[in-house]
């Protein structure tokens, strides 16, 4: 679980800024679940509202196992689609 101000994440994500601003919804959220996400995607998501960039570890290399290169491009392509659903802002 993370403790985002609320205003980085309104700002950063029109989904966010969405759900935490509707008008007429009763009592205000403060809270958006993400169940069909891991820890380590979210991670990036929130470097990236932060540094407006992410990194996703190693480096795809010759001589990496199949299964090393396919995790590495597995968050690369993990991170884009959650970047997508939240519709963050900036180049991604």
């Amino acid at each position: 679980m993370y403790n985002l101000p609320k205003r980085l994440a309104s700002y950063q994500s029109k989904k966010f800024h969405t759900a935490f601003n509707a008008p007429g919804l009763g009592s205000p959220v403060t809270t958006y679940n993400l169940p069909d996400h891991s820890q380590a995607t979210f991670d990036m998501v929130v470097q990236y509202m932060y540094l407006g960039t992410v990194s996703f570890g190693r480096e795809v290399k010759m001589g990496m196992t199949n299964e090393e290169g396919a995790a590495e491009l597995t968050r690369g392509v993990e991170f884009f689609l959650l970047a997508q659903e939240l519709d963050l802002l900036g180049p991604l």
